[in-house]
């Protein structure tokens, strides 16, 4: 089953904005720093959706664009999970392969590698951040000791998995309970 179409946690829109630097200084704020080269370099027309809300230490957000876009990111502090709902878009972090985001193929990144995603137009996301330091002590409180090295995900998600599709589950109740709370 496709991850929901519709625009997720609509209830706590951030931003919805024609202004690249607007739009930018959102993203930064709720996720982190950004560029937009490909709006720069080609003069297209801009337009983002930003909505979010924290769950506990997780950022869950969502957005949509209007046109193609390319966007660049600074070196990520905490791990992001990446998951199109519209569109497709070449997602790679640092200088690793290629992964090739679908409705049913998502992306999952490291801290400490920036990546860039290439966009079809029409092109939204769920976006997840997990702050690095809650999801190491989390994995340590599962296995009862430190771990001897900092966690690595293979980065590319298969959505029709039963543990993927767990995670949506939990993003639509998710995404339900903050209409109620509003």
């Amino acid at each position: 089953m496709p991850p929901q179409t519709g625009d997720m946690f609509a209830t706590h829109e951030v931003a919805f904005s024609r202004d690249v630097d607007h739009a930018r200084q959102m993203l930064t704020d709720v996720f982190l720093p950004v560029r937009f080269p490909s709006v720069q370099a080609s003069g297209n027309t801009f337009q983002m959706r930003l909505n979010a809300l924290l769950v506990g230490r997780l950022t869950c957000g969502y957005m949509r664009f209007g046109d193609a876009v390319c966007i660049e990111t600074a070196e990520a502090e905490n791990y992001h999970i990446d998951i199109p709902t519209g569109g497709r878009a070449r997602m790679r972090a640092g200088m690793g392969a290629p992964i090739y985001g679908t409705q049913s193929t998502a992306g999952i990144f490291m801290p400490g590698r920036p990546v860039e995603i290439e966009s079809d137009g029409g092109f939204a996301q769920i976006s997840l951040m997990i702050p690095r330091d809650h999801l190491k002590l989390e994995m340590q409180n599962l296995l009862g000791r430190e771990l001897s090295r900092p966690l690595e995900f293979t980065g590319e998600i298969d959505l029709s998995t039963p543990g993927a599709q767990t995670i949506m589950q939990a993003l639509r109740m998710i995404d339900g309970a903050s209409h109620d709370k509003r």
